[in-house]
């Protein structure tokens, strides 16, 4: 069975990198994801895919070429997990491509991103929480750090809380929004 009869057959064309991360970010990312991810997608895309791959045509795109690039933003003093979140992007792209027919293959499936090591977060003794709300205390935000304390909210479910979500008589609250700074949009819930 030949390429074109397996349905595997990939016309040519010198779309570069850049390129089809920009029209799977305006096609895929833009109808499913929220504005905050395609926030980080756009810079890491920015900053490191098309800095280092971006003038490649993406069907000439190879494995070694990723991986180097891994290897570049490690010696730039880059965190494995910087690393790890530059694959995650590039291999679902990719992915796209190959669905989309752009791609006979997804050269990033064959690439190793660096190990994460998972952090343990100790939390506070009691007596840190006492200082800090003795700290807090002539702070504006003292209600807010309270909630934030005591709650585990994000700093964006935190802002987009409103005092219809409060029920203090229950000692309740419920988190059905978020506010969040997007560049180029500003606030946004």
């Amino acid at each position: 069975l030949g390429v074109v009869d397996s349905g595997s057959y990939v016309a040519k064309s010198s779309e570069t990198v850049a390129e089809f991360m920009g029209k799977w970010m305006s096609t895929y990312a833009a109808t499913n994801t929220n504005l905050r991810t395609q926030q980080g997608y756009r810079s890491q895309i920015r900053r490191n895919i098309n800095t280092a791959l971006g003038s490649i045509p993406v069907q000439n795109l190879r494995a070694p070429q990723i991986q180097a690039l891994y290897a570049s933003m490690r010696r730039r003093g880059l965190a494995p997990r910087s690393v790890l979140a530059v694959h995650r992007i590039l291999k679902e792209a990719l992915s796209h491509g190959v669905m989309w027919g752009d791609l006979a293959r997804n050269p990033a499936d064959t690439v190793t991103p660096p190990k994460v090591e998972k952090r343990t977060i100790s939390p506070w003794e009691v007596e840190t929480f006492y200082k800090f709300f003795d700290c807090a205390e002539d702070s504006q935000f003292r209600g807010v750090y309270h909630v934030a304390v005591l709650t585990g909210l994000r700093r964006a479910e935190l802002c987009g809380l409103r005092w219809t979500e409060v029920d203090l008589d229950k000692g309740e609250l419920r988190v059905f929004r978020t506010l969040q700074r997007i560049t180029g949009m500003g606030l946004v819930e």
